[in-house]
């Protein structure tokens, strides 16, 4: 049996956590929840997921549902299995920052686990340099913005 590690891909919605997920991973899946699931609000709750083989190891990414109340999916990373966690920041839209910040510091105290963040986006005009975003979010020096 092939080891499966899980990472977990952290933003507001339109930061580029699916995108970031499609692009890396060889495989990649949406799950959605039932339709008519009581717990379901005004847009279906569904989990972006993807699979990259790195030798005789698979790195398994997710992407949960933008609102942090979904407690079920944070309680799966809280595992042995889980390595950490990428925060995908929209450097384009300096209005997501304390989204973003609020992202960060609820996943920290929930699951403390390594982290890095991602300072997506940063070709477009305006976007806010990762130098500047780590000031933004209060990233400690030791946690990579790249």
């Amino acid at each position: 049996m092939v080891p499966e590690y899980l990472i977990a891909v952290l933003g507001p919605w339109g930061a580029g956590a699916t995108t970031f997920i499609q692009t890396l991973c060889q495989t990649d899946v949406r799950i959605v929840e039932s339709q008519d699931d009581q717990r379901r609000t005004d847009s279906p709750i569904s989990l972006d997921a993807g699979k990259l083989c790195l030798g005789e190891d698979v790195l398994v990414f997710v992407s949960p549902p933008g609102a942090l109340s979904f407690y079920r999916f944070w309680n799966l990373l809280r595992g042995e299995a889980c390595l950490g966690f990428i925060l995908v920041s929209d450097c384009s839209r300096w209005e997501t920052c304390s989204e973003e910040r609020s992202i960060l510091m609820t996943f920290i105290a929930y699951a403390p686990l390594p982290y890095i963040v991602a300072a997506n986006k940063q070709d477009l005009p305006n976007a806010l340099p990762a130098t500047d975003l780590r000031h933004v979010l209060r990233v400690p020096r030791e946690i990579p913005v790249v």
